[in-house]
């Protein structure tokens, strides 16, 4: 009888154990499943620096596939040590790439990025322009960066950040919008001039010609000149007039012209120092030729490092205003529009 007695208590026992131990596996396995969620749930991150270059490998000598900015959230898709290999949302585009791991910070940014609308951004978001032709936006703020877009002159710009001398910008480039960065002596801030075609003005009806007409002309005396917006150098710059643009002298104040002036087949106002303008009309070029070669850059001023004003093309016509130093001051007619600019003597046949 005691034997028997001893057996059940010992058969209980064991099923106790059986049931402690099962209880405890279970929870093992939902204390690792919370641990894998979270381990899973950090895997997300976001940039922790002003921008940061996404490349399209791991080295910082590899391609740039998008310059991120910060807040930009990041899927952490492998850890390499240094480098993480991820998928970041930028603008609410997606690019899959590497970054370097000391600019990320895992989990999610306090304040989110705000969500694209699909409502337009207003004109009032443009708070200034592209002062010069030819400007490169760049994905970093430095000259060894690539460059994004070319920009042409008075396109219209969302100023950002300043910093040792750049802007971050946004441009708006032939209805499109582009990012990054641009040499602040190339913004102007404010509304960009508008420029005016060229249109012969209605004449007023008079009883006797106006009498002198040929003392209300003039031309730039100058290389180049700048029109401004008012009569003092301070003031805001209209565009660059060349050599022998032909001007309307409309009045005279305090050694400054207000003008009309023709510039590359566009006509703008504005006023100019009086030193640089000759009265009556441009000299008459004693020398014509044509471009020689598959094509010719046409510059702003007479170096290869010079903006280029347009590319011509083979046999196109050229005024030849002067020579100095292996180049030609020119007018280049051009797929029937006129330019002014400076091109290589050595890819020009004088007529």
């Amino acid at each position: 009888m005691e034997g028997i007695i001893m057996e059940r208590k010992a058969g209980f026992s064991t099923r106790k154990q059986f049931l402690f131990l099962s209880l405890f596996l279970l929870v093992s396995v939902f204390t690792l499943t919370f641990r894998a969620a979270e381990v899973h749930a950090a895997q997300t991150g976001y940039v922790n620096y002003s921008y940061l270059n996404l490349r399209k490998s791991a080295t910082t000598s590899s391609t740039i596939v998008m310059v991120l900015s910060k807040n930009d959230p990041v899927v952490i898709n492998k850890d390499l040590g240094s480098w993480y290999q991820v998928t970041a949302t930028h603008l609410g585009h997606n690019y899959s790439g590497y970054v370097a791991t000391q600019y990320i910070t895992l989990g999610r940014v306090t304040t989110p990025a705000p969500k694209p609308t699909a409502t337009p951004t207003p004109a009032a978001a443009y708070n200034g322009y592209v002062n010069y032709n030819g400007v490169n936006l760049r994905y970093a703020a430095t000259t060894s960066s690539a460059i994004v877009v070319k920009t042409s002159l008075y396109d219209k710009l969302s100023i950002g950040a300043y910093a040792d001398g750049w802007y971050k910008v946004t441009v708006l480039h032939n209805n499109n919008k582009y990012a990054g960065y641009m040499a602040a002596q190339y913004v102007t801030r404010g509304s960009a001039p508008t420029a005016k075609p060229t249109a012969t003005p209605t004449p007023k009806p008079t009883a006797t010609p106006a009498p002198a007409a040929t003392t209300t002309v003039g031309y730039v005396n100058n290389s180049t000149l700048n029109l401004r917006s008012q009569p003092t150098t301070s003031s805001t710059r209209v565009t660059v007039l060349s050599l022998y643009d032909p001007l309307v002298l409309r009045s005279y104040s305090n050694g400054w012209y207000r003008v009309t002036a023709s510039h590359n087949g566009l006509q703008y106002s504005g006023y100019v120092a009086a030193q640089y303008v000759t009265k009556g009309n441009p000299p008459v070029p004693v020398k014509t030729g044509y471009v020689n070669y598959s094509y010719l850059n046409l510059r702003y001023s007479a170096t290869t490092s010079s903006s280029i004003v347009v590319t011509l093309s083979r046999n196109d016509r050229l005024t030849l205003h002067s020579y100095s130093g292996g180049w030609y001051k020119v007018t280049a007619i051009h797929n029937n529009k006129s330019y002014s600019g400076y091109v290589s003597s050595t890819y020009v046949k004088v007529n």
